[in-house]
């Protein structure tokens, strides 16, 4: 479920009372963008869409106030999972190469066509890895529920580092920053011990 950024103001006005309310949340925004970006946190957001015969390109809708990072995988009808090639190996004609999907490359984030194109229709399922929107008002509980002292750390890292505020200190945005690239590190460690362990689940198809 979203939660309202306005509601983590509390967490860094404890710290700069004299913080206005509307600096603190785009400090708290810009600082959970980072994390998700640096980090891959927001992961496995999945939603379904038809896919048509002949028809390769398929843009992915991100949640509501994200956008997104990249897709990890896809799944043909429920039953087969497909995974990123890099572009470099794709083979010659593989935009227009028919038959069955074995692979897909995504050419911008969200932008993906499959490898081949599809010759029957079906439903896709996509995982991707999101980020808040810039103008998000609201981050994912799964962000702010594990790593809401991260995104605090670098939201005061960010006001701190003000210069020419009242509240603007080097030390303590220096304090904070290290605080927070910390965060992003234990953050990104546990998200590769979990993508190692669902590709243990969820071996990779080979046709």
């Amino acid at each position: 479920m979203p939660v309202a950024l306005d509601t983590l103001v509390d967490t860094v006005m404890l710290e700069i009372l004299d913080v206005p309310r509307s600096v603190a949340v785009n400090a708290l925004r810009n600082s959970a963008i980072d994390l998700c970006r640096r980090s891959g946190v927001w992961r496995g957001v999945q939603d379904t869409v038809p896919y048509q015969a002949g028809v390769g390109r398929y843009v992915l809708a991100p949640p509501a106030e994200a956008v997104v990072l990249r897709t990890t995988r896809l799944t043909l009808d429920g039953v087969r999972h497909v995974f990123p090639a890099p572009f470099e190996v794709t083979p010659p004609g593989w935009q227009t190469n028919s038959g069955g999907v074995t692979l897909f490359v995504e050419t911008l984030p969200g932008v993906v066509d499959l490898l081949n194109v599809p010759e029957t229709a079906g439903e896709l399922t996509y995982n991707i890895t999101c980020a808040p929107a810039f103008d998000a008002v609201t981050v994912p509980d799964v962000v702010s529920d594990h790593h809401l002292e991260t995104i605090v750390d670098g939201a005061l890292w960010r006001l701190y580092a003000m210069g020419r505020k009242p509240w603007a200190s080097a030390n303590d945005a220096a304090y904070r920053q290290i605080r927070f690239a910390a965060g992003v590190n234990r953050a990104r460690v546990d998200v590769n011990k979990a993508g190692a362990a669902e590709l243990r689940v969820q071996p990779r198809e080979f046709l």
